[in-house]
């Protein structure tokens, strides 16, 4: 896995992996972009390269690769049409062509080297126009088992999400071209801004995708668990980006009682780690406060004492959703959320919040 947040300061950096590019012009675009405080500034002759020796070696598609499958997601605002190159392990002058998204005819479109690394198919998607001077979210997955693609657009001025799936008619093949974003080889380039490029070794989902796009954390509704987004790492499974905790460990149910003020009696709310919604959140989802939320102080034996009291008085049988507590130190990323790899804070300096309470 490798993830280029493309920030002020990191605009070469994998915050996953050990897959440091080396930067040849591309910008740093402070004031327009869709991911944390920066995105990368792409213009004809900029890009980013690495070579495929230097890979990690769970990157997909590098040299040698027999367990051939990807997954790639990115935000992109492109600012002229034609054939642009966004990522790219394709070399076509030296016939070492493997896999490149780009854009082609003003459609979001793959490419599959096969034959050796001569041949080539080209796949686009042709229900999205790609407009000028708007953001789109992009996904796109290729599994050489069955041949099977996916291509996934997220429209942010329209809200809308299109995609198509099928299959190639090749298998691909893998050369040890370098990877590439903004070009292919000697060619190609790219004329846009380019925000949070994302490459798994795996295929996402749908859901996965869009997951992504929202940035990667949240709480997905539904009955009896919940799905928490949360990248973490597994010694059986590897990075996934979503796991499913078990019932005990989250509510969706009712509330008994509404104890007055700043206080609510839950239904089924787990005993064994009491601190589990400290500093977490609970969300009204039917009653009069229906989708109003409140930071949860303190949680004694199925009682929530909120940071402060709904607008109106919660009634017996409101349902709600209630989510586990984040103190942002590391041992609670470690023990709870199994997110460590991806801990970015101080791991023992508690939050605004803590302190307060």
């Amino acid at each position: 896995m490798a993830v280029y947040n493309l920030e002020s300061g990191a605009l070469i950096a994998d915050s996953k992996g050990g897959n440091t590019l080396t930067n040849n012009g591309v910008a740093e675009e402070l004031v327009d972009f869709k991911q944390g405080a920066c995105c990368g500034d792409f213009v004809p002759d900029d890009y980013m390269t690495i070579a495929d020796a230097a890979l990690d070696p769970d990157f997909p598609f590098k040299d040698g690769d027999a367990n051939k499958k990807i997954s790639v997601t990115f935000w992109v605002k492109f600012r002229a049409s034609g054939i642009y190159i966004i990522w790219a392990k394709w070399d076509y002058a030296a016939a070492k062509r493997t896999f490149i998204v780009f854009l082609f005819t003003n459609r979001i479109a793959i490419g599959i080297g096969h034959s050796g690394g001569a041949g080539q198919e080209l796949i686009s998607d042709s229900s999205v126009v790609i407009g000028l001077n708007k953001w789109y979210h992009v996904g796109v997955t290729f599994q050489d088992s069955d041949k099977s693609y996916r291509i996934r657009i997220y429209d942010q001025d329209a809200d809308t999400t299109t995609e198509s799936t099928g299959n190639s008619a090749n298998n691909i093949n893998v050369e040890d071209a370098a990877f590439e974003l903004g070009r292919w080889g000697t060619a190609g380039y790219l004329n846009a801004l380019l925000d949070e490029v994302v490459t798994f070794k795996d295929i996402l989902t749908p859901v996965e995708i869009d997951q992504i796009k929202e940035g990667g954390y949240g709480v997905a509704a539904g009955s009896g668990a919940k799905v928490v987004d949360v990248t973490y790492l597994t010694a059986t499974s590897g990075f996934v980006w979503y796991v499913e905790l078990s019932g005990d460990q989250f509510e969706d149910d009712d509330v008994l009682d509404n104890g007055g003020g700043d206080e609510i009696t839950v239904n089924g709310t787990p005993a064994a780690d009491p601190t589990f919604y400290e500093t977490g959140e609970v969300e009204m989802t039917s009653g009069v406060n229906n989708g109003q939320q409140r930071p949860v102080a303190l949680d004694s034996a199925g009682v929530l004492t909120v940071l402060w009291p709904f607008v109106s008085a919660v009634a017996m049988g409101d349902n709600y959703n209630l989510y586990p507590g984040c103190d942002l130190r590391g041992i609670t990323c470690h023990q709870r959320f199994h997110n460590e790899n991806t801990f970015r804070g101080f791991p023992y300096v508690p939050r605004i919040e803590d302190v307060l309470m």
